[in-house]
């Protein structure tokens, strides 16, 4: 690649998370005198924040997701918040979608990966069986995530629905998962970006985090933010419940998911929290914000240093 890059001389390059990779590329691309633009910054604000002091290593222009991130890097690097394109892909969604949320149904999003769906799942099914036992016109909906062997999936379900009444009240659904989000009142969901996709269509729901214990411990020393949940981070304040860790058991889970349910004060407190999340995330249009600054930018000479837009 960087042999293609040395013969063939890009006007740009344009270079999209991925970190490790991009940022070796990046340097080579450099190198060779090819202006960079880096779309989808390093977490900075999450862990190794002193990293920041080597964009200009790999990047003459970094395009931010948040907003948050753009002091973090214009003292160092041309910076510009373009914004996130899942702004511009819920609004899609939700035009063409006009579900509203069935009062007793309950999402779980237990991830998409298998030694996280592995910690979360049994908490969560177990969590909902208490639900259930407590409201039995409830009715739960758990989305297997396409990358998930559906067998497999099935089989760990089978195992923490002991009861066969409360079976018949647990829906799979393959994939749909947004669909899932926005007929359901509530999400119990895993950490990642699916909070920040539920966030913006706009349910309420109740973050968990689990790993290993030697991974948590490491984590700790390592990452700097208070919080674990997109809609968190982005807010800087606790908008959704998180449990983490040991945080994370039934009889926590179960409290936190019934207080959401039967009072709607908080209830209607978290839906306005959340709407305010698309202005903290920028207007739609960020792909289109990202097109223009690199046509811009190879209308203009090289720029580096520490200005930003």
């Amino acid at each position: 690649m960087v042999d293609d890059m040395a013969a063939q001389r890009p006007q740009v390059l344009i270079a999209i998370d991925f970190q490790e990779f991009n940022q070796r590329l990046a340097r080579k691309a450099r190198a060779l005198g090819i202006p960079v633009v880096f779309f989808i910054a390093p977490q900075v604000w999450a862990w190794r924040p002193r990293r920041v002091r080597k964009a200009p290593q790999y990047a003459d222009h970094i395009a931010t997701l948040f907003a948050f991130e753009k002091p973090l890097f214009a003292p160092y690097v041309r910076t510009t918040h373009v914004g996130h394109p899942l702004v511009d892909n819920i609004a899609q969604f939700l035009s063409e979608h006009h579900n509203t949320p069935q009062k007793d149904q309950i999402g779980l999003l237990p991830g998409s990966r298998y030694s996280e769906i592995k910690r979360l799942l049994p908490v969560f099914l177990k969590t909902a069986h208490r639900l259930w036992q407590t409201d039995n016109s409830r009715h739960f909906v758990l989305p297997k995530a396409e990358n998930i062997d559906a067998q497999w999936f099935s089989a760990l379900v089978d195992q923490y629905l002991p009861d066969p009444a409360f079976k018949s009240a647990v829906c799979i659904y393959h994939g749909q998962s947004r669909l899932v989000m926005q007929q359901s009142r509530l999400l119990l969901i895993a950490s990642g970006t699916a909070t920040l996709e539920a966030g913006l269509i706009g349910t309420p729901m109740i973050i968990g985090y689990k790993t290993s214990a030697l991974t948590y411990a490491i984590g700790k020393l390592m990452i700097k933010t208070q919080h674990i949940g997109l809609p968190n981070i982005i807010s800087q304040r606790e908008i959704v419940p998180e449990l983490i860790q040991n945080q994370l058991t039934v009889s926590e889970l179960t409290q936190a998911a019934e207080v959401l349910l039967t009072d709607e004060t908080a209830y209607l407190q978290q839906k306005k929290n959340l709407a305010a999340l698309e202005k903290q995330l920028g207007e739609p249009g960020a792909i289109k914000r990202l097109a223009g600054l690199i046509n811009d930018y190879l209308r203009q000479p090289r720029l580096t240093g520490g200005q930003s837009d």
